[in-house]
């Protein structure tokens, strides 16, 4: 039982990069606008702009929340979170190489949908690989993987450029995309699909036992 425990740590910590990128961008903001407002970018832009650039997230988020629905069920639950990375590391190559404050408005979009991924779709994976008892502790561990990533972007924007900043945050989709690629799906997805076998070998995987139980 140990082991099997031991793996489903491992995931969840896999997981937690993951919401860490989630932190990071959800703070963003913080240290970049007082660049952006200082001229210290290449980007002109006004705080009417600038305002708008902040609403355009919450949208991003709402519409990715609403479509990991279907992307999970349909796809699976660790492909979602693999998918996620895209609009992620899409959104900080648009921030990285924006002359124009509309390209932020579009960077904005991109990394709500994609942190909406990531936060619907953490929750459900956590709920169906985890053992009941520990189920709690693993989902405690991506929230606070969550805080560790704000805290860690407002660490290096208060000493890195506007670029660099963007340029480090670039690592981090690409940091848990290559993480999860070796994580199980869950097995309730496959019982959803009627892939009994895949479900039990996903089941066995987690638990490291070879007595199945759903």
């Amino acid at each position: 039982m140990e082991r099997n425990r031991h793996l489903q740590y491992l995931v969840a910590s896999a997981v937690s990069l993951a919401t860490t990128t989630l932190g990071m961008c959800s703070l963003w903001t913080t240290p970049a606008m007082p660049k952006l407002q200082n001229n210290e970018t290449s980007i002109v832009i006004t705080n009417k702009q600038i305002s708008w650039m902040l609403s355009l997230s919450p949208v991003g988020f709402m519409i990715g929340s609403l479509v990991t629905r279907f992307i999970c069920d349909q796809f699976g639950r660790r492909t979602t979170l693999l998918l996620s990375a895209v609009p992620i590391a899409t959104g900080t190559i648009i921030a990285a190489s924006a002359n124009k404050a509309w390209w932020l408005f579009i960077m904005k979009i991109l990394w709500g949908f994609g942190t909406g991924m990531i936060s619907t779709i953490v929750t459900i994976y956590i709920a169906e690989i985890a053992d009941k008892d520990i189920r709690g502790r693993l989902s405690v561990y991506t929230r606070i993987a969550f805080h560790f990533g704000g805290l860690l972007m407002l660490c290096i924007g208060a000493v890195a450029t506007y670029d660099v900043t963007n340029y480090l945050l670039l690592a981090m989709p690409v940091l848990y995309f290559s993480a999860c690629l070796w994580i199980p799906e869950s097995p309730y997805y496959y019982l959803m699909k009627g892939r009994h076998e895949d479900a039990k070998t996903a089941f066995v995987r987690l638990r490291g036992t070879s007595e199945v139980g759903f």
